[in-house]
């Protein structure tokens, strides 16, 4: 199978693979607190995975770095470079510098509804449920981004919050606003792809 065949298919992929991870860490995160810390409150225990939730946020962050960030400067960079601005195929630093501020900027200014969204709508998220999304997030974004597989960030933290709120209790989980950001994903690809080839076009007819 062609390796370009392979990253693509990460693409579709990824929301799957995020959704069944988080379920079975969940899992095995109630397991674990079963066994071995029975005899604390509940309350303690959400007191811990909220304090191991600092690392597992600060994972998702860098993870959310190495992946999102490097799909902006590819395209960047190729504009560039096929406009005739640069000489060889290398992603110059103010490039880099600028996707970080970006991405972070929009991050802070507009990701307000997106986690209103994640943390709420689909499913009443728990120190718990966060923790072990947070983690499988963390993990499945840090391996793809070093196999060069492109992935949305938002789309694998979202399917893990599906996966770790499904395996618990189903019908606490808002199915009819999972199935919404379904479609949303479902379209979202090939949208991109009809509005680019059909700007291309235009382009290249009048320019």
């Amino acid at each position: 199978m062609p390796l370009i065949t392979v990253k693509m298919s990460g693409i579709f992929l990824n929301q799957y693979i995020s959704f069944l991870i988080s379920a079975f860490v969940l899992i095995g995160l109630s397991w674990l607190i079963k066994i071995f810390f029975s005899k604390i409150s509940p309350a303690k225990v959400s007191q811990y995975l909220r304090r191991g939730q600092i690392f597992t946020t600060l994972g998702v962050s860098l993870t959310h770095g190495m992946n999102d960030t490097q799909n902006a400067m590819g395209v960047i960079t190729a504009s560039l470079f096929a406009g005739g601005f640069l000489s060889e195929f290398k992603i110059p630093l103010w490039v880099i510098f600028s996707c970080g501020i970006f991405m972070a900027l929009g991050t802070l200014y507009g990701g307000h509804r997106v986690i209103r969204t994640v943390g709420r709508k689909i499913y009443r998220v728990q120190p718990i449920h966060g923790f072990s999304t947070e983690f499988c997030s963390s993990i499945l974004i840090f391996l793809k981004s070093l196999g060069g597989i492109p992935l949305s960030t938002t789309q694998v933290v979202t399917a893990g919050v599906m996966g770790a709120g499904g395996v618990e209790r189903k019908a606490l989980v808002n199915w009819k606003k999972v199935i919404e950001i379904f479609f949303t994903w479902i379209f979202t690809i090939p949208g991109a792809a009809i509005i680019s080839g059909i700007l291309f076009f235009l382009f290249k007819l009048f320019i």
